[in-house]
């Protein structure tokens, strides 16, 4: 399995355009969150489309088009909420001859006025995203439910499954699972361009700030176990069984929970024995955004887990490598458990 972040930041990205904020004026670039998974090598899947989705696929060699003139290894695309700065991609997408979309009936709902811009440019497929599903190249992909905040302008509308977590494993022996794919028609150029956001889904637009995030960065916490070790917990697997043992025949697994409001004890289970878990660094502490911007809000009220209440959990799962993405540009945090745009996973 490869897994490629190809943006490591929340809604705004950072520097975010309107911002100027210490962490923003020093530089430190970060694209908006989204990741690519194949379970071959050759299949590939976007967990969510970011705004910034046409840079960041020139900017990565797998994802390409070729060698046919109109081919490309891009089969679909996951998404996990329907917050604008995991969707507005799609719409750079629109030149595909087919487009496939997994979605939440709830994200799929909102979601309405995409799917009619998109079906004025594209043949776009909406499928349901359940919690089992096996894609092409062999990847498996095991969903779950960890929160049911709504995106602002779906306030109005019903459902919980809103927010979701993926476990992702390769198991190219099964065979493939054609899932359909992205298809740049004959008479389309590039994909569509990127602009910036109107501000992160969480935090919205971020004033001066009054000095950088946690001094510290972010590392893990004195209880927790090898930051580089990666190999499977003791604990128990999603289904509720035991863990795999490391060794042969074992596929190594990645979750991806870059929205999570809550460490509950269903998602504590739905990640044992990942190798790997790339989980929400969107705020430092719980009182960020205040301390920041001088603007009411908190960690919590914005549907995120800061990281400084996260970290505790890791010393359960001693064998598996957490990383967070999904900063937002108030977040100064960097460091090897710091997801960073390009770098692969697992």
């Amino acid at each position: 399995m490869r897994v490629r972040v190809l943006g490591s930041a929340a809604g705004g990205g950072c520097p975010q355009w309107n911002c100027a904020c210490e962490t923003c004026r020093r530089g430190h670039v970060r694209s908006q969150d989204s990741v690519a998974v194949s379970g071959d090598g050759r299949a590939w899947y976007l967990i969510n489309a970011s705004p910034d989705i046409r840079t960041q696929l020139i900017a990565t060699p797998e994802l390409r088009p070729g060698p046919g003139l109109r081919e490309t290894p891009l089969r679909g695309v996951l998404l996990t909420t329907a917050e604008l700065d995991h969707t507005i991609g799609l719409l750079s997408l629109r030149e595909a001859t087919s487009l496939i979309v997994y979605a939440t009936s709830a994200v799929t709902t909102a979601l309405a006025p995409f799917r009619a811009l998109l079906a004025a440019y594209t043949n776009a497929e909406w499928r349901d995203l359940p919690t089992d599903l096996t894609l092409d190249g062999g990847l498996k992909v095991q969903r779950t439910t960890v929160g049911t905040k709504r995106p602002r302008y779906a306030a109005h509308l019903p459902g919980d499954d809103w927010v979701s977590a993926l476990r992702l494993s390769a198991h190219p022996a099964d065979g493939a699972h054609p899932a359909g794919g992205v298809r740049p028609s004959s008479g389309a150029g590039p994909a569509g361009g990127v602009g910036p956001s109107t501000g992160a889904d969480s935090a919205g637009g971020v004033g001066p700030s009054t000095g950088a995030g946690p001094a510290g960065g972010v590392g893990p916490s004195s209880g927790a176990g090898p930051a580089g070790g990666v190999g499977p917990s003791n604990g128990a697997d999603s289904a509720g069984g035991a863990a795999p043992a490391p060794g042969e025949g074992r596929h190594p697994e990645f979750v991806y929970a870059t929205c999570l409001p809550a460490w509950t004890a269903e998602f504590d289970g739905f990640i044992a024995g990942a190798d790997e878990v790339l989980v929400d660094g969107t705020f430092a502490t719980e009182d960020e955004l205040a301390r920041m911007t001088g603007r009411a809000g908190s960690a919590a009220g914005m549907g995120h887990l800061p990281m400084a209440d996260s970290r505790p959990h890791f010393a359960r799962h001693p064998g598996t490598r957490f990383r967070y993405g999904h900063l937002n540009n108030t977040n100064a945090a960097t460091g090897p458990d710091v997801a960073e745009d390009g770098i692969d996973l697992v």
